[in-house]
């Protein structure tokens, strides 16, 4: 474990593009399944539940269309 810590303090700029693959990663792979329909599910069945629970009894969620992003 030292020396896998050792490799990302010793150079943080490694660390940087370690996160930057894993993301570029973890997008690919959101937008080739079908992990963005199921989370906006989740959420929208949390929402309505939670302010169900408060006295809300019409709970509309609506998601925004996010911009293609470009690389850096």
């Amino acid at each position: 474990m030292n020396r896998v810590g050792a490799v990302f303090s010793d150079n943080p700029n490694g660390e940087q593009r370690f996160y930057e693959l894993a993301q570029k990663k973890l997008g690919a792979a959101a937008k080739n399944g079908d992990l963005v329909q199921r989370a906006e599910t989740n959420t929208t069945k949390m929402l309505q539940g939670l302010l169900g629970k408060v006295g809300f009894t019409d709970v509309q969620v609506n998601f925004a269309k996010s911009a293609p992003r470009t690389a850096s």
